[in-house]
């Protein structure tokens, strides 16, 4: 089921590639080795779009998932908030939010259904609240929820967002899992619609935000 992914990221790339060129720098924060940053300046070159760690007047910044989870006052500061691309600027949701957003649109896994997300941080913020506006029924269960089994089994959809889940049975979905770390990579799904991560769209929705960004910034 990967290839929903792919096929929503190549009509993205497309989108994109008419709006070039895109102007300005973009700035990565974190480890330069991350294969987050590095998937971002490969998608980027595709584009020709110039990555640094820093810049005068950056188009917009990137912070990688690592440095993301440090703790507040360890985190690169982002003067301006608009600069941070992968932030809450569109339609209040993270690029990941967004991604998996798209999959389950697209795969009509939305409107009526029962969707429970496990976790609540970066990756998935701003995503219950869209689910619920398109009349979605949404459970978040977290690292406090007292019994995660019990509150995601029997959804219709469930969307793992967290690095790893300690769960004695796992919860089954009738419709689709959407798996953003990996949590299950071991034992797939085999009753329901499987999807392992998304970062392929994640990173496409960056540059296509960046792109919408840049038809405001002249040229140079």
């Amino acid at each position: 089921m990967n290839n929903v992914v792919t096929q929503l990221s190549e009509q993205l790339d497309a989108h994109t590639e008419q709006m070039l060129p895109i102007c300005g720098k973009l700035v990565l924060y974190g480890d330069w080795d991350s294969p987050f940053l590095k998937s971002v300046r490969k998608k980027a070159e595709q584009f020709g779009v110039e990555c640094g760690t820093h810049a005068r007047r950056p188009l917009g910044v990137i912070i990688d998932e690592e440095t993301a989870r440090l703790p507040l006052h360890l985190r690169i500061k982002v003067d301006d908030n608009d600069l941070d691309i992968d932030g809450c600027k569109m339609n209040g949701m993270t690029s990941a939010a967004q991604a998996t957003y798209m999959v389950l649109n697209e795969m009509n896994c939305i409107e009526g259904k029962n969707i429970s997300i496990v976790g609540r941080g970066h990756a998935v913020s701003g995503l219950a609240g869209r689910l619920v506006n398109k009349n979605a029924t949404v459970t978040v269960a977290h690292s406090k929820t007292r019994d995660i089994f019990s509150a995601v089994d029997g959804s219709d959809v469930i969307v793992y967002a967290t690095p790893e889940l300690i769960v004695p049975r796992r919860p089954e979905a009738w419709d689709l899992v959407v798996d953003l770390g990996g949590v299950w990579s071991d034992e797939p799904y085999t009753n329901c619609a499987y999807i392992d991560r998304v970062g392929a769209l994640t990173v496409s929705i960056l540059m296509n935000r960046l792109a919408e960004k840049s038809l405001f910034e002249p040229c140079l």
